[in-house]
């Protein structure tokens, strides 16, 4: 006799007793059910390496996002208080105008009050990050505008005789450069033209 595919599936049960209500049944032991009892069980599957080497590429990219928004909100930032301090600057301009103009007298009476403004108002500025462009050097196309030229063979070639309008940085970066009046000597021509 031979068994077929369906009779190896289902297994043998027989009913033996009745019990009160309850019908005990005993069942015949599947093969199956042996063979797996028998086998010892496959160790736990580890992750494959792939996996983990995503998992670490998505981590370290994740943490560059972060790193790269985080700079450019830096950015953003400064740029917002460049383009302030930038609209700030014709006030500046305006206090150095009165300074200019009063001489002495801006330091007495009621120009002490406006000198005491406007050293409180520059101290908030300099905390943000502002610095005015050095005129005492001779001069440097990279900071400062040449506004007149004036011949005087009393000072080196370059040098700043007047300041018209200071310059600014913000965070190391020009603002605005200083206007100036720069001394040129014949001496300095004639070498330039021969």
């Amino acid at each position: 006799m031979t068994e077929s595919s369906f009779d190896k599936q289902k297994p043998y049960k027989k009913e033996t007793s009745f019990v009160g209500d309850e019908t005990v049944k005993e069942t015949a032991p599947n093969e199956n059910e042996t063979e797996k009892q028998a086998a010892p069980e496959p160790a736990p599957v580890e992750p494959q390496p792939n996996y983990l080497e995503k998992l670490q590429y998505l981590q370290a990219e994740f943490i560059n996002y972060r790193k790269r928004i985080d700079k450019q909100k830096l950015e953003w930032q400064d740029d917002a208080v460049r383009n302030f301090l930038l609209q700030l600057l014709p006030v500046l301009d305006d206090f150095e105008s009165y300074f200019r103009h009063h001489g002495a007298a801006a330091d007495q009476g009621s120009g002490s009050g406006i000198r005491m403004i406007y050293d409180k108002f520059m101290a908030i500025l300099r905390s943000a990050g502002l610095e005015t462009v050095s005129t005492e050097t001779t001069f440097d196309p990279e900071k400062h505008e040449a506004v007149h030229v004036e011949q005087n063979e009393d000072v080196p070639h370059g040098h700043i005789l007047q300041v018209w309008q200071p310059g600014y940085y913000f965070k190391e970066k020009l603002l605005r450069p200083a206007r100036v009046k720069v001394a040129e000597s014949k001496v300095a021509d004639n070498e330039n033209g021969q």
